[in-house]
């Protein structure tokens, strides 16, 4: 259930020189920054926001004088002022103007600042390749003697954007994402950049939980940059930071197989539950619905291996983890956790049957929902494979109306598996509508 908790840090936890890579180009930092008017560059876009101008005919224009405090000044103008809404649609395209002039300076580090903040702009992750050439240039840009700081930070952009990707192979991704960030952290090392190591340390934990999640070693190697961000990021003076990291060595640990299982699942419990008790859900409400989520795992887990564990709790949490996501907004997490809590209604001992059809129905259907055909095929074939068999499971003489859900339910998985050359997956469908089918004709054997 991994999932990228870094995007709703509190702001107050983050250090101003990290909010504002300037300090990498060793000037002091000015919490205060008029805007440039009589600058060339701001002129030009001022010019285009008035009608006066086209985006094209700006670029072309001719600026004879352009230094690289003009290109400078504009860097600081967009860093200081890129967080507020209303400025958006001015700078957007302020960074297109001032990347464009500042490829006619000598200053390395203006010309490399003035690549990132447009790279930082595009922000469409179907632009990645173009965002990926933004972030390379700026590293040629970037000596590692000159800037050191601002080089980690660039390879830091590019580990988060292989950690992103959603084209090519997954792995692939996770390990150009890993070496990146290794590199940078050994820079960031050497700067004495507590701060940026930590999260540095962070990002390579998530790296190797995703990279085969089962295998010990990544599963060590996970732990260890975990505990060493912990080391940073107090409970006290980073709350946030804290929990994520908590959260994440707690799935790191929920995905520990084989011996010993219980502890593991034991000090997960533990994680999650630091991580809840520090998160308020109303400024945090994702990772506070994952931490309860993840909680709900651990307790369900441990009662797979001492059923004198209370799974009511594990229950209540699940449903306080969904309360708090929006399964339009937090379509893949909300549809993960549907799928997990429908793992526990599966294994709970038999009951009252309409009951426990209504919470699997319930939940097959919330994931459904959440997980769309487009974005998310396998998980929308798999909930609905898993929907079909629990309409099978509970079908009857009386209740074979069942049967034809089931069918449905079939056909649709086996559709989406189809289009994506599933071969196990579709002969495993093929063979459940079989069974589907010969139990449908016995009960209409019967009724005649």
């Amino acid at each position: 259930m991994a999932v990228d908790l870094m995007d709703e840090l509190d702001d107050k936890e983050v250090p101003d020189e990290v909010m504002d890579p300037e300090a990498a180009l060793r000037r002091p930092f000015r919490k205060k920054v008029k805007e440039p008017f009589g600058n060339p560059i701001y002129e030009l876009r001022r010019r285009v926001a008035q009608g006066k101008l086209t985006m094209e005919e700006a670029l072309k224009e001719n600026i004879p004088d352009l230094t690289s405090t003009h290109v400078g000044e504009i860097n600081r103008f967009i860093l200081i002022n890129r967080r507020k809404s209303h400025w958006i649609e001015f700078m957007i395209p302020l960074a297109d103007i001032n990347y464009h002039f500042a490829k006619e300076i000598e200053h390395r580090g203006e010309k490399g600042l003035a690549t990132i903040i447009k790279a930082q702009f595009i922000g469409d992750l179907d632009e990645a390749d173009q965002i990926e050439r933004l972030y390379l240039e700026a590293l040629e840009l970037f000596d590692a003697g000159l800037y050191p700081l601002q080089r980690a930070r660039t390879q830091v952009e590019l580990g988060n954007l292989y950690m992103a990707r959603r084209d090519g192979n997954k792995e692939d991704n996770l390990r150009k994402a890993r070496d990146y960030f290794l590199e940078a952290i050994k820079i960031l090392n050497s700067q004495r950049t507590a701060f940026e190591c930590a999260m540095a340390n962070t990002r390579l934990g998530q790296i190797f939980l995703e990279l085969n999640g089962k295998d010990s070693e990544n599963l060590d190697k996970a732990e260890e940059h975990f505990l060493k961000s912990l080391e940073f990021f107090s409970r006290e003076k980073y709350p946030v930071h804290h929990a994520i990291n908590q959260q994440h060595l707690g799935m790191t640990y929920l995905s520990r197989p084989g011996e010993g299982q219980k502890e593991w699942l034991e000090k997960a419990r533990r994680c999650f539950e630091i991580a809840t008790s520090l998160l308020n859900p109303d400024n945090h409400p994702t990772q506070f619905a994952t931490a309860k989520a993840g909680m709900a795992e651990a307790i369900f887990k441990l009662w797979r291996e001492d059923k004198n564990t209370d799974l009511q709790e594990a229950i209540r949490f699940f449903r306080e983890s969904l309360g708090w996501l929006n399964p339009k907004t937090n379509k893949a997490l909300y549809g993960r956790i549907q799928l997990k809590f429908a793992e526990l209604w599966e294994e709970l001992p038999p009951g009252e049957e309409d009951e426990n059809l209504q919470n699997l129905v319930k939940c097959y259907k919330g994931a459904i929902e959440a997980f769309e055909r487009e974005r998310f095929p396998e998980q929308y074939a798999t909930a609905h494979e898993r929907l079909g068999r629990v309409y099978q499971r509970f079908s009857t003489e009386d209740t074979h109306e069942r049967l034809s859900e089931a069918e449905s339910c079939f056909k649709t998985a086996l559709t989406v598996f189809e289009e994506m050359n599933k071969g196990e997956d579709c002969d495993r469908i093929r063979s459940y509508m079989k069974e589907n089918e010969e139990k449908l004709n016995r009960i209409r054997s019967k009724n005649d």
